[in-house]
């Protein structure tokens, strides 16, 4: 093993961590923000839409990553010039930002993943909490947001760290839009003297270390929220 390319390849690795954060931060983000509304609607059983929601979750799901990136890559490609034809702007897919191709595809998984999460938690908090909330005068409003949704968010920390590390750790995938990250970077330089092993090690040394920070801040922080949740209900 060619241990002196394998630190160059961890090197060129680390420069494209942001890359690989600023794809998975934004998905996770822009995943739960709609996950939020999804699983209020879910959890209210919202007529027609909840029913509308599970369904789409269920096939979405069902539709690994890779296919999904691809899918609205090929309909990105086609559909941007005519739609720009249409609203009298000269939209070329040769200047889009593949990026928010990757984004838009995460950001599906994101928010499956995320709404599930939210809903199993509120499901979780138990009936007595709406029941005293409501026995000092406060509306349904007053008690999902301000009782609630805090308790359903804190216990939901542990799950959205794995969330987050399962989004870094697809985010290889989006090399199939043209898009370069932590192991398209690594690839690019194993092509020069064809030692892939070492890039695809390098490569394996950066996301171990991505997704352990990941895995202990989440850890850190849920121990952090259960400790306060113990002293205000002291």
């Amino acid at each position: 093993m060619d241990v002196t390319f394998l630190i160059t390849c961890i090197k060129v690795a680390v420069k494209y961590v942001p890359i690989t954060l600023y794809l998975g931060l934004t998905s996770f983000f822009i995943g739960l923000i709609f996950g939020i509304i999804i699983a209020l609607v879910r959890f209210f059983k919202v007529q027609f839409i909840s029913t509308f929601f599970k369904w789409t979750i269920s096939l979405s799901n069902s539709i690994p990553l890779l296919l999904t990136l691809t899918v609205f890559y090929l309909v990105v490609s086609d559909a941007l010039h005519p739609l720009g034809n249409i609203v009298g702007a000269n939209w070329q897919f040769k200047f889009f930002d593949r990026k928010w191709i990757a984004i838009f595809a995460l950001s599906i998984f994101s928010t499956n993943y995320v709404a599930e999460a939210i809903r199993s938690a509120l499901n979780a908090v138990p009936q007595s909490q709406w029941d005293a909330a409501y026995s000092v005068g406060l509306t349904t409003k007053q008690t999902l947001f301000g009782i609630i949704m805090p308790q359903a968010l804190r216990s939901s920390i542990p799950l959205f760290g794995n969330i987050l590390t399962s989004l870094i750790k697809g985010s290889s995938l989006v090399s199939a839009v043209s898009v370069v990250d932590l192991l398209n970077s690594v690839m690019i330089k194993a092509q020069v003297n064809y030692e892939y092993f070492e890039a695809y090690l390098a490569a394996a040394i950066v996301y171990w270390v991505l997704c352990t920070v990941i895995t202990f801040a989440s850890r850190f922080l849920g121990i952090i929220s259960s400790k306060q949740r113990r002293i205000f209900s002291d």
